[in-house]
């Protein structure tokens, strides 16, 4: 009876390994697409944001005049270019 109970308790734990082994493949899966999402989502945003500062520039540059809006266009270029980097 012993050979059996300590086949049976090694066939256990083997089935218990495999088990944590597929819940990590899973959740390891899991997480892969939460960070494509988030990636996407992140891009989304950076793109809403450029969009933004492009038409609160050309807004801001035809009702302002002078060295003044030339500064405040730069700025906003600036803004840009650094989002154009993330």
């Amino acid at each position: 009876m012993d050979n059996i109970d300590k086949l049976i308790k090694n066939a256990q734990k083997e089935i218990q390994k495999v088990e944590i082994q597929t819940i990590g493949y899973i959740c390891n899966g899991m997480s892969g697409g939460k960070r494509y999402q988030i990636q996407k989502k992140s891009q989304q945003e950076v793109d809403q944001a450029k969009q933004s500062l492009l038409k609160n520039s050309s807004e801001l540059k035809e009702s302002l005049e002078g060295n003044f809006a030339n500064k405040v266009s730069e700025t906003f270029e600036k803004q840009k270019d650094m989002l154009g980097n993330i």
